[in-house]
C-alpha cells in the first residue's frame, strides 16, 4: 500500500503536463507494481498553475470503485476551487488489502495473506 501511495503522488505531479488540457475531468491511468496492474482516476484542475501542487487521495469503500466515489464525494469541485490534484486508486477486487477479516462472500484484495506488523 505504501508503494502505492508513493508511486501515485509521483505519477500525479508527472501528469499534470500532460493532463492540463484534458476536457474531462477525470483522466485514467495505469501502473504496475510488483506485477499487479493498477489503476487510479486522476483530475487536475483546468486552471492549476505551473509548479508543485498538493495531491490528495480519496479511496473508495468495500465494493466501490474510484469513479464512482468521485461521483458521491464531488471532490472535482473542490479540487478546482482550491488548486489540488486529486486521484481515485481502484482496489482489488473492489476491495483494499487493510487487514480485515474477509468471508467467502467478499473477495480478498490481495493474494497474499501475510501481513507485515
Amino acid at each position: 500500500m505504501r508503494r502505492l501511495l508513493v508511486v501515485l503522488a509521483l505519477t500525479g505531479l508527472a501528469a499534470v503536463s500532460t493532463a492540463r488540457g484534458a476536457e474531462r475531468p477525470l483522466v485514467v491511468h495505469t501502473l504496475e507494481i510488483d506485477g499487479v496492474s493498477r489503476r487510479y482516476s486522476l483530475h487536475v484542475p483546468p486552471a492549476l498553475p505551473a509548479g508543485p501542487a498538493p495531491l490528495v487521495l480519496v479511496f473508495h469503500g468495500g465494493g466501490g470503485t474510484g469513479p464512482g466515489t468521485e461521483r458521491l464525494t464531488r471532490f472535482t469541485p473542490l479540487a478546482d476551487r482550491e488548486g489540488l490534484l486529486v486521484a481515485f486508486p481502484e482496489g482489488l477486487g473492489r476491495n483494499w488489502n487493510d487487514g480485515r477479516e474477509f468471508t467467502a462472500r467478499a473477495p480478498i484484495a490481495t493474494t497474499s495473506t501475510t501481513w507485515a506488523s
